[in-house]
C-alpha cells in the first residue's frame, strides 16, 4: 500500500473492507480479536452440537437445547463504526454480545491494538479530532434505548457523555476551525404512558460547544430528518436529508380495539421474539430463526436498520432507488448547506458519505461507492456487499 493514496474504508455485513479507486478487489481488514472470538464461538458450538440432535426429552424436546437454532455464522463479532486514526491507523468499534471494544489497526504495519474493551460499551459513529486527538462517538444505552454523544480524551480510556436527555444523539463530527465544537444529529424519543419506547421524532442537527456546554440548533424541520453531518475544511456543512416518517394508525375504532384485545397474547409473544431476535442480530450478528431464505452469512439480506428506519433492501432495489442495486429512494439526498441561499443537492439515494482531505466527496447508495471530485465528476469505486458506512482515508506514515 502506497503512502498518500486515497482509499475508502467501508462496512458491509458487520465487516470492514478497504477499497481503492482502481478496479482491484476490496480487501477485508480482519481484526485479530474478532478472529479469536469467532473461533471460540465455533469451538463452543461444536462442543455443544450433540444437543442439536433433539436430545433431552420432555415436552419441549430438543427445542430446550436450541435444536432449531442455526449453526454459528462464524461472525460472533461485528464492526460497528470506523474512522481514520491518524497516519496509517484506522479506528473501529466492535461488538461481541454485551461486550464492546475500541481498536486501532495500522494498515502499513498490519498490527491491531486494543484501546478499550468492556461490557455495555456500544459505540457507533466514531469521529477523531485531528487537532487534539480526542475521539467522539455515540454511546447506546440498552436500558432506556437512548444514545448520547461521548468524548474520550487523549491517553484516557473511559468515554464521558456530554449530551443527555431522552434522545438519540448520533453521528458527531468535529468542527475544522473550532476544536471544541461538535455537530451531531438528534431525535427525541416518544414514549407511552408506561414509559415504553414509542418511536422517534424528526432528526435535527445540533451543535455543542464543549467548553461552555451550550447547544445550538443548526437545522430542524418537522417534515425532514437531517442526518450524518460533516464539515469540509472551510467549515461548509454537508448532511443527508430524507423525509420524516411517523407511523400512526388514524383508523383505530371499536372493532380495531376488540381485535387488539383478542390478538394481544399472540402479539405479546411476537413482540418478545422480535425484541430478542433484534438483540441477537445486533450483538451476535445472526437471527434466532432457523430459516435461511434470502440470507447471507446468517443475516437477513432483505432488511437493514438505517438511523431508526428499517429498510427493506429487496423492495428498494426494485422500486424507487437511484440505481438498480441501490437500497434507498432518491429522496435520501446528500446536501451542502448554504447560509445565504438554498441548500444544494449534491447526490440522491445516499446511505452514507464522507469528505476526503481534499474535500472531494465519497458516498454510497448502499450497493455502489462513488467518488465526486472537485469539478463535480463522479466515478465508481469497486466494492461488494450491502454498504453500511463509508470513510475516506488517506494513507500516511505509520501510527506511533
Amino acid at each position: 500500500m502506497e503512502s498518500g493514496e486515497l482509499r475508502v474504508l467501508y462496512l458491509s455485513n458487520g465487516k470492514l473492507f478497504l477499497a481503492s479507486s482502481d478496479s482491484t478487489k476490496p480487501e477485508e481488514i480482519e481484526s485479530t480479536f474478532a478472529l479469536e472470538a469467532n473461533k471460540r464461538e465455533r469451538e463452543s458450538y461444536e462442543r455443544q452440537s450433540w444437543k442439536q440432535d433433539g436430545g433431552g426429552g420432555g415436552p419441549f424436546g430438543g427445542a430446550v437445547w436450541g435444536s432449531n437454532s442455526p449453526a454459528p455464522t462464524g461472525q460472533a463479532v461485528r464492526m460497528m463504526s470506523v474512522t481514520g486514526g491518524g497516519g496509517s491507523a484506522v479506528l473501529y468499534s466492535l461488538l461481541s454480545g454485551p461486550v464492546g471494544g475500541l481498536f486501532q489497526y495500522d494498515l502499513l504495519e498490519n498490527q491491531e491494538k486494543r484501546l478499550l474493551h468492556r461490557t455495555d460499551f456500544m459505540a457507533t459513529s466514531l469521529s477523531r479530532n485531528s487537532a487534539t486527538n480526542q475521539i467522539a462517538c455515540s454511546l447506546l444505552s440498552a436500558g432506556d434505548h437512548t444514545a448520547g454523544i461521548a468524548i474520550q480524551e487523549p491517553k484516557q480510556t473511559r468515554f464521558v457523555t456530554v449530551t443527555e436527555g431522552d434522545t438519540m444523539d448520533q453521528a458527531p463530527c468535529w468542527h475544522p476551525e473550532q476544536s471544541q465544537v461538535l455537530v451531531y444529529q438528534s431525535a427525541g424519543i416518544g414514549r407511552d404512558a408506561d414509559g415504553n419506547f414509542g418511536g422517534l421524532g424528526p432528526y435535527s442537527l445540533e451543535q455543542i460547544d464543549l467548553e461552555s456546554r451550550t447547544v445550538t440548533t443548526i437545522l430542524e424541520d418537522e417534515a425532514s430528518d437531517f442526518l450524518s453531518p460533516k464539515y469540509d475544511h472551510s467549515g461548509t456543512l454537508y448532511y443527508i436529508r430524507r423525509p420524516y416518517e411517523l407511523l400512526r394508525d388514524n383508523n383505530y375504532g371499536p372493532i380495531a380495539i376488540l381485535k387488539d384485545i383478542l390478538l394481544f397474547p399472540f402479539r405479546l409473544l411476537r413482540t418478545f421474539f422480535g425484541f430478542f431476535n433484534f438483540m441477537s442480530m445486533i450483538f451476535a450478528g445472526k437471527p434466532l430463526t432457523s430459516r435461511n431464505k434470502n440470507t447471507a452469512d446468517g443475516i437477513d439480506a432483505t432488511r437493514m436498520m438505517l438511523w431508526g428506519r428499517m429498510i427493506e433492501v429487496g423492495n428498494q432495489r426494485a422500486n424507487g432507488s437511484k440505481s438498480e442495486d441501490g437500497i434507498v429512494p432518491e429522496n435520501w439526498q446528500l446536501m451542502r448547506h448554504n447560509s445565504t441561499s438554498e441548500d444544494e443537492v449534491i447526490a440522491s439515494a445516499v446511505v452514507s458519505f464522507d469528505l476526503a482531505d481534499d474535500d472531494t466527496v465519497i458516498y454510497s447508495d448502499g450497493a455502489t461507492i462513488f467518488h465526486r471530485d472537485a469539478a463535480g465528476k463522479t466515478s465508481t469505486i469497486s466494492c461488494m456487499g450491502i454498504i453500511e458506512q463509508v470513510c475516506a482515508f488517506r494513507v500516511g506514515e505509520p501510527a506511533q
